[in-house]
């Protein structure tokens, strides 16, 4: 079964579909040089896009912080990353 591309427009913006990880470094610039990628514990480091994504944030001037969750990441989970990261 193969599910189409969609984007859910509230906030948070989920973006879903094959290919759409190549957006993110584009989508990343419009809301400036700074990103928080929140991933599963092991599922980004294993994936065969880590390094593409990464090399395109460079490429872009983007600096990243990595978070990574047990379990799937949550809309949740930037503002416990956020909190974490505050002590």
């Amino acid at each position: 079964m193969i599910i189409e591309s969609f984007d859910l427009s509230r906030l948070p913006r989920i973006s879903f579909g094959g290919g759409r990880i190549a957006e993110v470094p584009d989508l990343v610039r419009t809301f400036g040089k700074r990103a928080l990628l929140i991933t599963g514990k092991h599922s980004f480091l294993d994936s065969p896009y880590r390094r593409t994504l990464l090399d395109e944030l460079r490429r872009r001037d983007i600096d990243w912080l990595q978070e990574s969750v047990s379990g799937e990441p949550s809309p949740q989970s930037p503002s416990a990353a956020h909190s974490g990261a505050a002590q």
